[in-house]
Order: structure tokens, then C-alpha cells, then sequence
């Protein structure tokens, strides 16, 4: 069975609750497919404001969705997807409550000011930010909003992570960003369960993750050719695995988190393939003890005759 309804067809439905939304059936969701459907939307449903279903917005001639500035909560998911004249999202600014949200494929899109929507409280499930290859950062995106798992995938022109200061996160996969240099813009991220970073060709540093400081169950960083430092993550805990594989540029993994998670049996680590001193585990390990017999020896250093004393 089909799992989306045309608006066309909704136009003639009946009203429900929620605002007089249209009778959508269960597991079916609402999709928007032209620009004539959002603007006859908002005049035949302009109260329907509380969507007790998903929505996707996805159509060729569509360039304005601020008709739809009356949507203060979807339900379920907010598909923006495959809209190749879509430049700004105006006009969703008053949404505060989403399950999850998914921007893809909008070739067109510049950006997410003056504010996108920026009143949103919480998306429980998922963001995917996936292939909008204009996109260079993220300003008016979210304002004090927590996500559960945000996912940044093949968007080619990003350059930082600026326009999240105020976000929360569980989770956060970062995969095949071309241009990205670093992680600016998510200085205000202290807690973390799941770090991925795959395929960012460009990306040099971590920096903009340093304020990192819980328990990160699992980190995965692999194939970013051009990553030379990873110490943004020293000061964050190991919980369960790591992988550092495929970083050709890489020379120096054994920063403290690594070192650790080394010496902790009950943690898995994975180190392959990057450049000279980070290319196995037994390197890395060897510089692990050698950083910790350098420190020892430090301490016994003393100085006479003692400066200070009588």
C-alpha cells in the first residue's frame, strides 16, 4: 500500500482535530509535490497548525514554503528533500516540536538565516543534513535545541559548523564533507555518546570539539586524508571503542584519551593505516608508555643546591 497521499486528494477530505488537519491514514504521510499545493494549503487549512502526521516537502517548481509559517509541530518526521529551486526556508520559523528532520538533496540551498526554525525545542529521533551542496554553515539552523543523532553527510561546500553554538547532541556522524577544514561552531558540545568521522577530504583538525570532556562510547575516525591533529579529543573518556584507520596524514595519536583507552583491556582499539607513529597499535602504544616514562622522569628531577633555601 501506497504510504503517502497526493494534497490534491486531501484538499477534498474532511477535517480532523489538531487544528482542522486533513484526514491523513495511519503509517501515510502528508507530501507537498508543486508550489500551487502549499499555497492552496494555507488558504483552505489555515488552522491546521499541529500536524498529528509527517510531512515531506518535495517538488521541482517549489521556491517559497513560508505559506506553511501556521506549522508549530510535526508529529512525526519533516522531509525537505529533492527540491532543485528551493534557495531559503523562511517562514517555518515557529516550529518548536519535530520527531525528526530530513534536508537533502536541495541543490540550491544557501542557507538556514534568518532563521529556519529557530523557536524548535527537541527533535527526538534524528536531523539529516545530507547533500544541499551550497550549504557553507549552519546559521539559523537551531537555537537551544537538542537532537538526539544529527547526521552531516555529503554536503560539499561546507566549510565549519558555525549556527550550532546552542545545540545538544547524543550523537554525531560527520561523513564525506569535501571542504570541511574543522569542527568551529561546536565549541558549546560538552557530552557525547557517538563520534563518527569518515571521508572528510579537507578536514585538518578536531578543533571545535576540545570542550568534550564525558564518556564517548564509541569514536570512529577513518579515510579524512588530511587530518593532522586529533587533540581536541584529549581530555574526553573512552567508554567502549575507537578507531583510528586510514588517516594517511596522521603522526600523532597518542594524545591522553588514546593512551588510555590503550592501557584499559576492556576497550577496544583500532589503529591502521595512518601516517608514521599513528599506523598500528603496537607504535602507538610504544609512544603511550614512552609519554608516561618521560612524565616519571620529569618528577624526579631536583635542583641543588635548593635556590629557595636558607
Amino acid at each position: 500500500m501506497p504510504r503517502f497521499i497526493l494534497l490534491i486528494v486531501l484538499l477534498f477530505s474532511c477535517f480532523i482535530g489538531f487544528g482542522q488537519c486533513p484526514n491523513i491514514p495511519p503509517n501515510h504521510f502528508l507530501i507537498f509535490t508543486s508550489q500551487a499545493e502549499i499555497d492552496n494549503f494555507a488558504q483552505i487549512f489555515p488552522d491546521c497548525t499541529q500536524f498529528p502526521y509527517s510531512v515531506q516537502i518535495k517538488g521541482e517548481d517549489i521556491i517559497d514554503v513560508s505559506p506553511l509559517s501556521q506549522i508549530i509541530s510535526i508529529d512525526g518526521f519533516f522531509s525537505i528533500a529533492e527540491n532543485p529551486n528551493l534557495i531559503i526556508l523562511d517562514g517555518l520559523e515557529n516550529i518548536v516540536r519535530l520527531s525528526s528532520l530530513n534536508i537533502r538533496d536541495n541543490p540550491s540551498l544557501i542557507n538556514f538565516t534568518p532563521s529556519f526554525i529557530g523557536t524548535l525545542e527537541s527533535i527526538t529521533s534524528s536531523a539529516s543534513i545530507i547533500n544541499n551542496n551550497q550549504l557553507v554553515n549552519f546559521e539559523g539552523l537551531f537555537n537551544n535545541t537538542y537532537v538526539s543523532s544529527l547526521f552531516i553527510v555529503k554536503n560539499d561546500n561546507l566549510l565549519s559548523f558555525v549556527g550550532l553554538q546552542n545545540i545538544t547532541l547524543s550523537d554525531l556522524t560527520v561523513n564525506e564533507n569535501s571542504s570541511l577544514i574543522s569542527f568551529d561552531g561546536l565549541q558549546n558540545i560538552f557530552d557525547l555518546d557517538f563520534l563518527d568521522i569518515r571521508d572528510n577530504n579537507s578536514l585538518m583538525t578536531l578543533d571545535g570539539l576540545n570542550n568534550v570532556l564525558g564518556i564517548v562510547i564509541v569514536i570512529t575516525i577513518m579515510d579524512n586524508p588530511n587530518l593532522l591533529d586529533i587533540s581536541a579529543l584529549s581530555n574526553i573518556q573512552i567508554g567502549k571503542s575507537v578507531d583510528l584507520i586510514g588517516n594517511t596524514s596522521l603522526s600523532n595519536c597518542s594524545i591522553d584519551s588514546i593512551c588510555n583507552a590503550i592501557s584499559d583491556n576492556n576497550i577496544l582499539v583500532t589503529i591502521e593505516n595512518n601516517n608514521a607513529n599513528c599506523n598500528t597499535l603496537v607504535e602507538d602504544e610504544e609512544l603511550c608508555l614512552l609519554k608516561v616514562s618521560d612524565f616519571d622522569s620529569s618528577d624526579q628531577i631536583l635542583t641543588y643546591p635548593n635556590p629557595v633555601s636558607d
